[in-house]
Protein backbone atom coordinates (compact mmCIF):
# COMPACT_ATOMS: atom_id res chain seq x y z
CA UNK A 1 0.00 0.00 0.00
CA UNK A 2 2.78 2.57 0.92
CA UNK A 3 4.59 1.56 -2.09
CA UNK A 4 1.41 2.08 -4.63
CA UNK A 5 1.17 5.49 -2.40
CA UNK A 6 4.75 6.48 -3.33
CA UNK A 7 4.71 5.60 -6.84
CA UNK A 8 1.49 7.88 -7.22
CA UNK A 9 2.97 10.82 -5.51
CA UNK A 10 6.05 10.78 -7.42
CA UNK A 11 4.41 10.48 -10.81
CA UNK A 12 2.10 13.22 -10.28
CA UNK A 13 4.79 15.32 -8.53
CA UNK A 14 6.77 14.97 -11.82
CA UNK A 15 3.62 15.36 -14.37
CA UNK A 16 1.91 17.99 -13.10
CA UNK A 17 4.92 20.73 -13.87
CA UNK A 18 4.69 19.23 -17.40
CA UNK A 19 0.93 19.93 -17.73
CA UNK A 20 0.96 23.07 -16.61
CA UNK A 21 3.35 24.11 -19.08
CA UNK A 22 1.61 22.32 -22.29
CA UNK A 23 -1.90 24.08 -20.56
CA UNK A 24 -0.11 27.55 -20.53
CA UNK A 25 0.62 26.93 -24.09
CA UNK A 26 -2.59 26.29 -25.28
CA UNK A 27 -4.21 29.26 -22.84
CA UNK A 28 -6.02 26.58 -21.32
CA UNK A 29 -5.98 28.73 -18.03
CA UNK A 30 -8.44 29.60 -14.86
CA UNK A 31 -8.46 33.78 -15.31
CA UNK A 32 -9.38 35.83 -12.33
CA UNK A 33 -11.81 37.65 -12.41
CA UNK A 34 -11.86 39.97 -8.85
CA UNK A 35 -15.51 38.36 -7.86
CA UNK A 36 -15.11 34.75 -6.93
CA UNK A 37 -11.53 34.07 -8.73
CA UNK A 38 -8.87 36.98 -6.81
CA UNK A 39 -5.83 35.07 -7.94
CA UNK A 40 -3.34 37.34 -9.30
CA UNK A 41 -2.64 35.48 -12.72
CA UNK A 42 -4.24 33.05 -15.02
CA UNK A 43 -3.28 29.58 -13.23
CA UNK A 44 -3.81 26.07 -15.44
CA UNK A 45 -6.81 24.19 -13.92
CA UNK A 46 -5.09 20.83 -14.62
CA UNK A 47 -4.44 18.79 -11.30
CA UNK A 48 -8.05 16.41 -12.30
CA UNK A 49 -6.61 15.96 -15.51
CA UNK A 50 -3.00 14.36 -14.11
CA UNK A 51 -4.55 12.72 -10.54
CA UNK A 52 -7.27 11.07 -12.28
CA UNK A 53 -5.54 8.81 -14.68
CA UNK A 54 -2.87 8.38 -12.65
CA UNK A 55 -5.28 6.99 -9.97
CA UNK A 56 -7.01 4.59 -12.58
CA UNK A 57 -3.45 3.25 -14.13
CA UNK A 58 -2.27 2.68 -10.59
CA UNK A 59 -5.13 1.09 -9.02
CA UNK A 60 -5.68 -1.17 -12.70
CA UNK A 61 -1.69 -2.08 -12.10
CA UNK A 62 -2.17 -2.71 -8.41
CA UNK A 63 -5.08 -5.00 -8.60
CA UNK A 64 -8.41 -2.71 -9.35
CA UNK A 65 -10.62 -5.43 -12.02
CA UNK A 66 -11.38 -3.65 -15.05
CA UNK A 67 -13.79 -5.77 -15.70
CA UNK A 68 -15.21 -6.06 -12.43
CA UNK A 69 -15.44 -2.51 -11.93
CA UNK A 70 -15.87 -1.17 -15.58
CA UNK A 71 -18.76 0.74 -14.91
CA UNK A 72 -17.92 2.57 -12.36
CA UNK A 73 -14.59 3.26 -14.84
CA UNK A 74 -16.81 4.86 -17.56
CA UNK A 75 -18.71 6.32 -14.66
CA UNK A 76 -15.66 8.50 -13.98
CA UNK A 77 -14.45 8.89 -17.26
CA UNK A 78 -17.40 10.73 -17.92
CA UNK A 79 -17.26 13.16 -15.21
CA UNK A 80 -13.80 13.71 -15.41
CA UNK A 81 -14.31 14.42 -19.22
CA UNK A 82 -17.15 16.54 -18.68
CA UNK A 83 -15.39 18.26 -15.54
CA UNK A 84 -12.47 19.23 -18.43
CA UNK A 85 -14.31 20.51 -20.84
CA UNK A 86 -16.06 23.15 -18.02
CA UNK A 87 -13.10 24.11 -16.87
CA UNK A 88 -12.27 25.09 -21.08
CA UNK A 89 -15.93 25.83 -22.16
CA UNK A 90 -17.69 26.67 -18.91
CA UNK A 91 -20.47 24.55 -19.49
CA UNK A 92 -23.98 25.44 -18.45
CA UNK A 93 -25.36 24.01 -14.89
CA UNK A 94 -27.51 21.39 -16.52
CA UNK A 95 -25.45 20.00 -19.01
CA UNK A 96 -23.16 18.75 -16.06
CA UNK A 97 -25.85 17.73 -13.63
CA UNK A 98 -27.00 15.97 -16.56
CA UNK A 99 -23.49 13.81 -17.11
CA UNK A 100 -23.44 13.55 -13.33
CA UNK A 101 -26.54 11.96 -12.87
CA UNK A 102 -25.85 9.53 -15.61
CA UNK A 103 -22.76 8.60 -14.24
CA UNK A 104 -24.21 8.19 -10.85
CA UNK A 105 -26.63 5.62 -12.43
CA UNK A 106 -24.03 3.51 -14.22
CA UNK A 107 -22.25 3.45 -10.38
CA UNK A 108 -25.37 1.95 -9.01
CA UNK A 109 -27.06 0.20 -11.44
CA UNK A 110 -23.77 -1.12 -13.37
CA UNK A 111 -21.44 -1.51 -10.71
CA UNK A 112 -23.88 -2.12 -7.92
CA UNK A 113 -22.71 0.52 -6.00
CA UNK A 114 -25.57 0.93 -3.88
CA UNK A 115 -26.71 2.35 -0.90
CA UNK A 116 -29.90 -0.03 0.93
CA UNK A 117 -28.45 0.18 4.51
CA UNK A 118 -27.87 2.94 6.49
CA UNK A 119 -27.82 1.21 9.94
CA UNK A 120 -29.40 2.24 13.33
CA UNK A 121 -28.93 6.53 13.06
CA UNK A 122 -32.02 7.29 15.49
CA UNK A 123 -32.50 4.25 17.68
CA UNK A 124 -35.54 2.60 16.30
CA UNK A 125 -34.26 0.03 14.76
CA UNK A 126 -31.94 -0.28 10.96
CA UNK A 127 -32.81 1.23 8.47
CA UNK A 128 -33.33 -0.05 4.83
CA UNK A 129 -33.77 2.47 1.64
CA UNK A 130 -35.64 -0.46 -0.65
CA UNK A 131 -37.78 -0.09 -2.45
CA UNK A 132 -36.18 3.70 -3.25
CA UNK A 133 -32.44 2.13 -2.98
CA UNK A 134 -31.27 3.68 -6.26
CA UNK A 135 -32.84 6.65 -6.51
CA UNK A 136 -31.69 7.42 -2.99
CA UNK A 137 -27.63 5.99 -3.79
CA UNK A 138 -27.80 8.17 -6.89
CA UNK A 139 -29.14 11.99 -5.40
CA UNK A 140 -26.46 10.41 -2.47
CA UNK A 141 -23.46 10.25 -5.30
CA UNK A 142 -24.61 13.51 -7.04
CA UNK A 143 -24.12 15.52 -3.86
CA UNK A 144 -21.35 14.29 -2.83
CA UNK A 145 -19.90 14.87 -6.00
CA UNK A 146 -21.45 18.65 -6.18
CA UNK A 147 -20.14 18.84 -2.44
CA UNK A 148 -16.55 18.29 -3.11
CA UNK A 149 -16.86 20.72 -6.28
CA UNK A 150 -18.67 23.68 -4.51
CA UNK A 151 -15.98 23.22 -1.57
CA UNK A 152 -13.05 23.65 -3.90
CA UNK A 153 -12.70 27.29 -3.35
CA UNK A 154 -9.36 28.12 -2.44
CA UNK A 155 -5.57 27.24 -2.54
CA UNK A 156 -4.96 23.52 -0.84
CA UNK A 157 -8.79 23.52 0.37
CA UNK A 158 -10.30 21.07 -1.51
CA UNK A 159 -7.15 18.85 -1.67
CA UNK A 160 -6.34 18.75 1.67
CA UNK A 161 -10.07 17.89 2.94
CA UNK A 162 -9.95 15.07 0.65
CA UNK A 163 -6.60 13.86 1.97
CA UNK A 164 -8.14 14.56 5.61
CA UNK A 165 -11.13 12.26 4.90
CA UNK A 166 -9.30 9.61 2.53
CA UNK A 167 -6.66 9.24 6.11
CA UNK A 168 -10.07 8.64 7.66
CA UNK A 169 -11.32 5.90 5.62
CA UNK A 170 -8.16 4.25 5.81
CA UNK A 171 -7.84 4.20 8.81
CA UNK A 172 -11.09 3.14 9.67
CA UNK A 173 -10.67 -0.24 7.22
CA UNK A 174 -7.54 -0.96 8.87
CA UNK A 175 -9.00 -1.09 12.24
CA UNK A 176 -12.02 -3.04 11.57
CA UNK A 177 -9.29 -5.43 9.86
CA UNK A 178 -8.63 -4.50 5.90
CA UNK A 179 -10.18 -3.91 2.66
CA UNK A 180 -9.30 -4.31 -0.74
CA UNK A 181 -10.70 -0.93 -0.84
CA UNK A 182 -7.43 0.47 1.33
CA UNK A 183 -4.99 0.15 -1.54
CA UNK A 184 -6.79 2.63 -3.80
CA UNK A 185 -7.43 4.85 -1.16
CA UNK A 186 -3.61 4.89 -0.68
CA UNK A 187 -2.81 5.80 -4.37
CA UNK A 188 -5.31 8.46 -4.18
CA UNK A 189 -3.48 9.53 -1.43
CA UNK A 190 -0.31 9.47 -2.92
CA UNK A 191 -1.29 11.52 -6.05
CA UNK A 192 -3.19 13.85 -3.83
CA UNK A 193 -0.36 14.46 -2.33
CA UNK A 194 2.02 15.60 -5.50
CA UNK A 195 -0.90 18.07 -6.77
CA UNK A 196 -0.51 19.58 -3.31
CA UNK A 197 2.35 20.80 -3.21
CA UNK A 198 2.14 22.31 -6.06
CA UNK A 199 -1.44 24.06 -5.31
CA UNK A 200 -1.24 24.35 -1.15
CA UNK A 201 1.70 26.87 -2.16
CA UNK A 202 2.87 29.90 -0.11
CA UNK A 203 3.85 32.99 -2.29
CA UNK A 204 7.37 31.63 -3.55
CA UNK A 205 5.73 28.79 -5.57
CA UNK A 206 3.21 31.26 -7.12
CA UNK A 207 4.61 30.88 -10.44
CA UNK A 208 4.33 26.81 -10.15
CA UNK A 209 0.23 27.34 -9.06
CA UNK A 210 -1.93 24.97 -10.63
CA UNK A 211 -5.49 24.76 -9.76
CA UNK A 212 -7.28 21.13 -9.35
CA UNK A 213 -10.36 22.53 -12.03
CA UNK A 214 -13.79 20.74 -12.34
CA UNK A 215 -12.54 17.71 -13.67
CA UNK A 216 -10.47 16.85 -10.49
CA UNK A 217 -13.38 18.15 -7.69
CA UNK A 218 -16.47 16.06 -9.42
CA UNK A 219 -14.02 13.36 -10.31
CA UNK A 220 -13.06 12.97 -6.30
CA UNK A 221 -16.30 13.08 -5.27
CA UNK A 222 -17.78 10.30 -7.31
CA UNK A 223 -14.46 8.40 -6.79
CA UNK A 224 -15.20 8.94 -3.07
CA UNK A 225 -18.95 8.14 -3.22
CA UNK A 226 -17.71 5.10 -4.72
CA UNK A 227 -15.45 4.38 -1.62
CA UNK A 228 -17.71 4.89 1.15
CA UNK A 229 -20.42 2.44 -0.65
CA UNK A 230 -18.35 0.06 -0.58
CA UNK A 231 -16.89 0.22 2.66
CA UNK A 232 -20.57 0.51 4.46
CA UNK A 233 -22.85 -1.66 2.22
CA UNK A 234 -22.91 -5.73 2.03
CA UNK A 235 -23.15 -6.05 -1.74
CA UNK A 236 -23.96 -9.94 -1.08
CA UNK A 237 -27.38 -8.93 0.71
CA UNK A 238 -29.03 -6.19 2.66
CA UNK A 239 -27.01 -5.70 6.03
CA UNK A 240 -23.31 -3.95 7.08
CA UNK A 241 -20.28 -4.05 5.63
CA UNK A 242 -17.30 -3.04 6.99
CA UNK A 243 -17.71 0.25 8.44
CA UNK A 244 -20.71 1.89 9.81
CA UNK A 245 -22.46 3.98 7.53
CA UNK A 246 -22.93 6.92 10.19
CA UNK A 247 -19.41 6.85 10.45
CA UNK A 248 -18.90 8.59 6.69
CA UNK A 249 -21.61 10.98 7.99
CA UNK A 250 -19.10 12.44 10.08
CA UNK A 251 -16.09 12.26 7.52
CA UNK A 252 -17.86 13.90 4.77
CA UNK A 253 -19.89 16.43 7.22
CA UNK A 254 -18.10 19.87 5.94
CA UNK A 255 -18.82 19.34 2.15
CA UNK A 256 -22.36 17.99 2.78
CA UNK A 257 -23.02 20.58 5.48
CA UNK A 258 -21.89 23.38 2.87
CA UNK A 259 -23.71 22.15 0.02
CA UNK A 260 -26.85 21.76 1.59
CA UNK A 261 -27.05 25.39 3.05
CA UNK A 262 -25.85 26.43 0.20
CA UNK A 263 -28.52 25.04 -1.87
CA UNK A 264 -31.11 26.05 0.65
CA UNK A 265 -29.57 29.64 1.02
CA UNK A 266 -30.20 29.97 -3.09
CA UNK A 267 -33.24 28.80 -2.94
CA UNK A 268 -34.06 31.25 -0.07
CA UNK A 269 -33.05 34.39 -1.80
CA UNK A 270 -34.67 33.19 -4.99
CA UNK A 271 -31.29 32.05 -7.10
CA UNK A 272 -30.66 29.02 -9.24
CA UNK A 273 -29.38 26.19 -6.42
CA UNK A 274 -26.26 25.63 -9.11
CA UNK A 275 -25.31 29.46 -9.30
CA UNK A 276 -21.72 30.13 -7.96
CA UNK A 277 -21.48 32.33 -5.18
CA UNK A 278 -19.49 33.79 -2.11
CA UNK A 279 -21.93 32.69 0.45
CA UNK A 280 -19.26 29.18 1.05
CA UNK A 281 -18.47 28.99 4.51
CA UNK A 282 -14.49 29.77 2.98
CA UNK A 283 -15.70 33.03 1.08
CA UNK A 284 -16.96 34.11 4.38
CA UNK A 285 -14.08 34.03 6.66
CA UNK A 286 -12.20 35.46 3.53
CA UNK A 287 -14.74 38.52 3.63
CA UNK A 288 -14.68 39.02 7.36
CA UNK A 289 -11.07 39.69 7.06
CA UNK A 290 -9.06 36.39 7.80
CA UNK A 291 -6.48 35.19 5.86
CA UNK A 292 -7.31 32.71 2.81
CA UNK A 293 -4.36 31.07 4.24
CA UNK A 294 -5.90 30.33 7.99
CA UNK A 295 -9.10 30.39 6.65
CA UNK A 296 -7.91 27.35 4.86
CA UNK A 297 -6.26 26.27 8.01
CA UNK A 298 -9.33 26.07 10.13
CA UNK A 299 -11.73 24.20 7.58
CA UNK A 300 -8.66 21.89 7.32
CA UNK A 301 -8.70 21.91 11.19
CA UNK A 302 -12.85 21.38 11.48
CA UNK A 303 -12.72 18.23 8.66
CA UNK A 304 -10.25 16.78 10.96
CA UNK A 305 -12.34 17.02 14.13
CA UNK A 306 -15.23 15.33 12.53
CA UNK A 307 -13.55 12.63 10.80
CA UNK A 308 -11.70 12.06 13.63
CA UNK A 309 -14.32 12.04 16.21
CA UNK A 310 -16.51 9.69 14.24
CA UNK A 311 -13.52 7.19 14.08
CA UNK A 312 -12.99 7.06 17.44
CA UNK A 313 -16.35 7.25 18.60
CA UNK A 314 -17.98 4.58 16.52
CA UNK A 315 -15.08 2.44 14.82
CA UNK A 316 -12.88 2.72 18.38
CA UNK A 317 -15.05 3.27 21.11
CA UNK A 318 -17.80 1.50 19.13
CA UNK A 319 -20.75 4.61 20.19
CA UNK A 320 -24.00 3.40 19.12
CA UNK A 321 -25.17 5.79 15.65
CA UNK A 322 -28.41 6.96 17.42
CA UNK A 323 -26.50 8.54 20.67
CA UNK A 324 -24.14 10.67 17.92
CA UNK A 325 -27.00 12.14 15.33
CA UNK A 326 -27.94 14.21 17.77
CA UNK A 327 -25.10 15.93 17.60
CA UNK A 328 -24.01 15.49 14.03
CA UNK A 329 -27.23 17.39 13.57
CA UNK A 330 -26.59 20.24 16.15
CA UNK A 331 -23.15 20.84 14.15
CA UNK A 332 -25.18 20.86 10.87
CA UNK A 333 -27.52 23.40 12.24
CA UNK A 334 -24.56 25.70 13.02
CA UNK A 335 -23.18 25.62 9.97
CA UNK A 336 -26.00 26.69 8.66
CA UNK A 337 -26.08 29.84 10.83
CA UNK A 338 -23.16 30.46 9.99
CA UNK A 339 -24.09 30.90 5.93
CA UNK A 340 -27.59 32.56 6.71
CA UNK A 341 -26.01 34.72 9.27
CA UNK A 342 -23.04 35.61 6.69
CA UNK A 343 -20.79 36.44 9.39
CA UNK A 344 -17.92 34.87 11.28
CA UNK A 345 -17.24 36.40 14.55
CA UNK A 346 -14.91 38.96 14.72
CA UNK A 347 -12.57 37.61 17.91
CA UNK A 348 -12.49 34.56 15.49
CA UNK A 349 -10.90 36.99 13.06
CA UNK A 350 -8.11 38.52 15.36
CA UNK A 351 -7.19 35.18 16.79
CA UNK A 352 -6.61 33.87 13.44
CA UNK A 353 -5.06 36.50 12.22
CA UNK A 354 -2.39 35.98 15.32
CA UNK A 355 -1.94 32.28 14.37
Amino acid sequence: MILWAFLSFIVSFLLLPVAGKLALSYNFTDKPDKQRKCHQCAVPPIGGLVIIPVFMVMSVLSGLSIQEHIYFIVALGLVWAIGGLDDKYYLSAGVRLSVQFFAALLLVIGNLTEIYYLGDLFGFGDIQTHPFSVLFSVLCIVLVINAINMIDGLNGLCGGVLAIMLMALACASMMAGGHEMVTPIFILLGALSGFLFYNYRYKSFDKNCLFMGDSGSTSLGLILSWMMIELTQNTTGAGLGLLEPALMAWIIALPVFDALWMFAYRLFHGQSPLQADRHHIHYLMCDQGISEKNSVNVIHYITLFYAAFGVVTISLLDVPAAYLMPLWLACFFMHGWAVFSQSVKIPLRKILNTY
